[in-house]
C-alpha cells in the first residue's frame, strides 16, 4: 500500500483550533483526509447542528465513517483539481474547513500545478523547483473549496508559516 503520511489529530488540539474560530453558526464542515475525524467531532461539539463531510483515500477511514454515521465519508483524493466542483456539487458551499494535511514533498505535477495557479500561488514559487510541500498544495485546495463567508482552521508546520526550517 502506498505510503499516505497520515498524522491523526488528538483530541485536545482539534478542540483548541476549533475554539480559535470565529464562526457562529456554520453549516458545513469539511475536513479533507479526515483520518479518524477528530478535528471534525471537535467542531460538532462546539456546534451541534452542524454537518459534517470528509474527505480521504483511506478506505479504513472511510468505513470506519461511515459505520458511525456521524461525518459524510466520501473517498476522493484531496489532490485532485476537481476536488472543489465535486464537494459543491455534493454538499454546497463550505462554510467551516479544518485539516491537519499529509506531511512529504510532493512532485509539481499538472494536478499540483492547477490547484496552484487557481489561486496564484504557481508564480509564487522557482519555475525550476520540481517538488514542493505537500501542505501548500493542501492549503491551496482548501482555499480553493471555501466559501466567501467561510473560515478555515488548519494544522501546518511553523515552517509554511515562517518560511524557516525545523
Amino acid at each position: 500500500m502506498e505510503q499516505l503520511n497520515q498524522y491523526y489529530t488528538k483530541s485536545i488540539y482539534g478542540d483548541k483550533l476549533i475554539q480559535s474560530l470565529n464562526l457562529t453558526r456554520p453549516k458545513v464542515a469539511l475536513d479533507i483526509g479526515f483520518g479518524s475525524g477528530n478535528l471534525l467531532h471537535a467542531a460538532k461539539r462546539r456546534w451541534n447542528d452542524l454537518s459534517l463531510v470528509g474527505v480521504d483515500v483511506d478506505n479504513e477511514n472511510i468505513a470506519n465513517a461511515r459505520s458511525k454515521k456521524l461525518i459524510q465519508a466520501v473517498e476522493l483524493n484531496g489532490f485532485d483539481p476537481s476536488l472543489p466542483e465535486i464537494i459543491y456539487e455534493r454538499f454546497g458551499p463550505i462554510d467551516l474547513l479544518v485539516g491537519n494535511p499529509p506531511y512529504y514533498s510532493r512532485e509539481l505535477d499538472t494536478d499540483a500545478k492547477t490547484i496552484l495557479k487557481s489561486i496564484g500561488l504557481l508564480d509564487c514559487l522557482s519555475k525550476h523547483i520540481k517538488k514542493v510541500p505537500a501542505e501548500l498544495i493542501f492549503l491551496a485546495q482548501n482555499l480553493r473549496i471555501l466559501s466567501k463567508v467561510g473560515e478555515l482552521g488548519l494544522i501546518v508546520p511553523a515552517g509554511l508559516v515562517s518560511g524557516e526550517g525545523g
